[in-house]
């Protein structure tokens, strides 16, 4: 289990998606109908700086300084920050501006298993889109808690939940938070486990995908953060053949639903 997650999804993909088969696409992988003829892509590379730490102003400008020095453009972050700078979003810009960076997309953790959660996962991830659209991003990434068991029922109530949030989200923009079912596995810096990445960044790459490939590698594994992101850096000039964008003010927030 690594990290390179695609962001984008189009409104139209959204709603035909969770129209069919609740918001399980979320959770289940790439669902097929992202996959169009569309004009040549323009891949943006961003990095998910949990490394660092998740719910402090303080974690996330050291993260995207670092980050932004080795030429990552687009900064993936708790949701927290839009509830820190609501209000101040000059001096946010101004802090990704000195870092050279912009915002790819919040994370959310959103407790989808208790019903009682729901008033607070609308306030706070409806606040994430609102930040996010002004901010120039079009994505939240929405993530879940442990969940309890597997049954099917849990599933369709997680998928429930899930796409009541989506489709108040969509008054602002679309969100996805494409993951690996399965077994708990460990994650592991890129090109040390067993995602073939090369594969998917053709499939992005035929399919016109313009959208942010965000790095994540969380911390508390007494690995350098800094020296993470230099690896990943690395691999993804050297080995995926992807150019860092170094301006970001033409990094574009790609096509509007």
């Amino acid at each position: 289990m690594t990290g390179i997650r695609a962001l984008g999804r189009t409104r139209r993909d959204f709603l035909g998606q969770t129209g069919r088969a609740g918001a399980l696409g979320l959770f289940a992988g790439f669902p097929t109908g992202w996959l169009h003829a569309a004009a040549p892509a323009r891949l943006r590379i961003g990095y998910q700086i949990f490394g660092w730490g998740r719910y402090f102003p303080s974690a996330w400008w050291k993260g995207a300084a670092a980050v932004g020095a080795l030429g990552f453009r687009g900064i993936e972050g708790e949701y927290t920050i839009a509830e820190l700078y609501e209000g101040r979003e000059s001096e946010f810009e101004e802090g990704m501006r000195r870092c050279g960076t912009r915002l790819a997309a919040l994370y959310s953790t959103s407790d989808l298993e208790r019903p009682r959660e729901r008033h607070e996962n609308m306030r706070k991830n409806l606040q994430a889109a609102a930040f996010c659209k002004r901010m120039g991003s079009r994505m939240v990434v929405l993530g879940g808690t442990e969940a309890k068991g597997k049954e099917p029922a849990l599933f369709e109530m997680y998928a429930r939940e899930a796409t009541a949030i989506g489709k108040r989200m969509l008054e602002t923009k679309d969100y996805a938070r494409p993951s690996v079912p399965g077994a708990r596995g460990a994650f592991l810096p890129l090109g040390q486990g067993q995602v073939d990445f090369p594969a998917l960044i053709r499939i992005l790459t035929a399919a016109g995908f313009d959208g942010w490939l965000d790095v994540e590698l969380d911390g508390g594994r007494g690995i350098d953060p800094a020296e993470v992101a230099r690896a990943a850096r690395d691999y993804v000039v050297n080995t995926l053949k992807l150019t860092l964008d170094s301006d970001p003010t033409t990094a574009g927030a790609g096509p509007r639903p």
